[in-house]
C-alpha cells in the first residue's frame, strides 16, 4: 500500500495483521507458504503430540 509498504490481511478473521499475529511462513504467493501437509497410510487410529517454540528477536 503506498505510504505503507506490505500490509498483512487475514482473510479467515476478516481483519489486517496486528502485533500479536505470528509470521510462521514468508512467500509470495500459497505455494512459496504452503502449511506443512504429508499423508498418511496405516491404520486409522494414532495420535501426535507437537511441541512448538517460539522465540522473540
Amino acid at each position: 500500500m503506498p505510504g505503507y509498504g506490505w500490509l498483512g490481511v487475514d482473510p479467515t478473521n476478516k481483519r489486517v495483521v496486528h502485533e500479536a499475529y505470528v509470521a510462521s511462513a514468508v512467500g509470495r504467493d500459497y505455494r512459496n507458504a504452503t502449511p506443512v501437509s504429508g499423508s498418511y497410510w496405516g491404520t486409522g487410529e494414532r495420535e501426535m503430540r507437537v511441541t512448538v517454540h517460539v522465540e522473540s528477536k
